[in-house]
This record gives structure tokens, C-alpha cells and sequence, in this order.
């Protein structure tokens, strides 16, 4: 974005002018990007340049399999809770780095908000049963059953094939989600258990 020499005589007026030039080249990138952002200070789509729907994309994206995780945490005034997720990756080994993604309009938004710890869960594919569970709408408050308090104090699921407790080391808009960063303190991993997998809508197992 091109600057703009203005010569100011009264400092309130640099001022006043500096602050309009940052708040303009944030709108500047910002829609470059195809995004603004809203009242709560949340990015919003201004449009798709894509030819084609988003179910399609879906769907193709969906050919690519994945692990399937199950989220925690556990923020000051919330019950220990889960979601069912496949957005998992891994970022960086130093430091040691993780991420997944969050729907803006997820019923879980306004809790992962407030937590700034996390763990993920990577399911076994004994585990379908959990998957579905804390994948359903206004359930994902975890059974005492489902887990145990880890070393860094959050609820880590039993019986998984590799846990990640995590501190949040960033959050970045990406759309429609918000993309968690975490940076990992604490890890358990099982070799003894395979990963349940999923793709094109279904679960999958290793053979």
C-alpha cells in the first residue's frame, strides 16, 4: 500500500493522522485477504472467488484421511469438556508445536476462548464410540469415565494412542475457523494402539 506524505502543523493532528493510516492499511489487508473484521473483533468472509460450492470442497477435502482427536480442556468456571475433531496437525519440533482448527459459530467458541490450555486426544480405533459421543451437539461435557487429570492439570481421554497436553501459543483467523496453535509440555503415547482413521465420511482402519 503506497504511503501518503501529509505535513501536519499540531502534533494531535500527526497524531490523529498515523492512528487513520494504520487503521486503514489494516482494512487494506484485511480485504486483500478477503476478509474484515466484525464488531467482537472476529474475522468475516466478504466472499468466495471459487468456482465452486463449499459442499464440493467438502467433499473433496474429505478424500484425505485423517486421525480423528477428541479436544479438551478444562477453563476456570467450566466443567472438564471434549469435542471430536480431524483438523489435527502437527507445526514444529523446536519448539514443539501442534495445531487444529475451530468453526467460528461452533457451540464451543466462546469455551476454547477462554481456555488458554488445551489437550489432544488421538482416538484409538476401539474408540468410535467416543468419537460419536462428543461429536454430537450440546454434549460435550466429559464423563468422569472418559478421562483422568493430566500433568499439567487438564483432561486427558483414557485409552488413546497418543495424548498432548499444550499450552495455547497462538490463535490465528482462517476463514470461517479460528486455527489454534498449541505448544506441547506434556505428551503419552501407547505404541501398543492403532489410530482410528477417517475419510470420505466413514471410519477407517489401518491394515
Amino acid at each position: 500500500m503506497p504511503a501518503i506524505q501529509i505535513t501536519q502543523r499540531r502534533s494531535g493532528g500527526i497524531i490523529l493522522f498515523k492512528r487513520f493510516k494504520c487503521i486503514m492499511r489494516r482494512l487494506y489487508l484485511s480485504i486483500m485477504s478477503h476478509n474484515v473484521y466484525n464488531k467482537q473483533g472476529r474475522f468475516m468472509s466478504l466472499g468466495s472467488v471459487s468456482s465452486f460450492d463449499s459442499l464440493e470442497f467438502r467433499n473433496a477435502l474429505g478424500t484425505f484421511a485423517t486421525g480423528v482427536c477428541v479436544v479438551t480442556a478444562n477453563p476456570e468456571g467450566y466443567e472438564p469438556f471434549g469435542m471430536t475433531v480431524n483438523s489435527f496437525a502437527s507445526v514444529s519440533l523446536d519448539p514443539a508445536l501442534v495445531l487444529w482448527s475451530l468453526q467460528n459459530n461452533s457451540e464451543c467458541f466462546s469455551v476454547f476462548e477462554k481456555a488458554d490450555k488445551f489437550a489432544v486426544n488421538i482416538l484409538a480405533s476401539d474408540q468410535i464410540d467416543l468419537s460419536n459421543l462428543y461429536a454430537q451437539k450440546n454434549n460435550h461435557v466429559l464423563a468422569p469415565k472418559h478421562f483422568r487429570i493430566g500433568k499439567s492439570g487438564l483432561p486427558v481421554v483414557r485409552g488413546v494412542v497418543t495424548s498432548f497436553e499444550c499450552n495455547v501459543w497462538a490463535r490465528y483467523p482462517g476463514g470461517d475457523h479460528v486455527i489454534l496453535v498449541g505448544e506441547v509440555t506434556e505428551m503419552e503415547n501407547n505404541s501398543n494402539k492403532e489410530p482410528l482413521l477417517f475419510n470420505a465420511g466413514q471410519y477407517r482402519e489401518l491394515r
